[in-house]
């Protein structure tokens, strides 16, 4: 990451997202279609400054250096949360299963 990143805007052990393992140190293996995924803040948290530093940019570029059939490669990636500032991010499909599997547990729970 090119910068500091503190989840929900809140400095302290462990929530700079830039220091991070994942951000540090290799992964020797990556099986495919494994993701990461990484809090970073609410919306109104988006920007916050404490003492003159962002905590929570808005904007901030991800490099990954990685090889595959001894290829290496090189890329950067943007990260851009400002478009999504003030939307509704729907539900996926997984989420609401999630929502209906626990319902049903609680009903069939209220049965016995």
């Amino acid at each position: 990451m090119d910068q500091d990143f503190f989840r929900f805007a809140e400095k302290g052990d462990g929530r700079n997202i830039k220091e991070l393992a994942a951000f540090n140190t290799p992964i020797s293996t990556f099986s495919p279609g494994e993701t990461l995924t990484f809090d970073l803040s609410q919306g109104f948290n988006m920007d916050s400054k404490a003492d003159g530093q962002n905590l929570t940019p808005s904007k901030f570029t991800i490099n990954a250096y990685y090889e595959f059939s001894e290829t290496a490669y090189s890329d950067s990636f943007i990260i851009d949360t400002a478009p999504y500032m003030g939307a509704n991010v729907p539900k996926t499909t997984q989420e609401h299963l999630h929502q209906i599997e626990e319902h049903l547990r609680k009903l069939a729970n209220s049965q016995r």
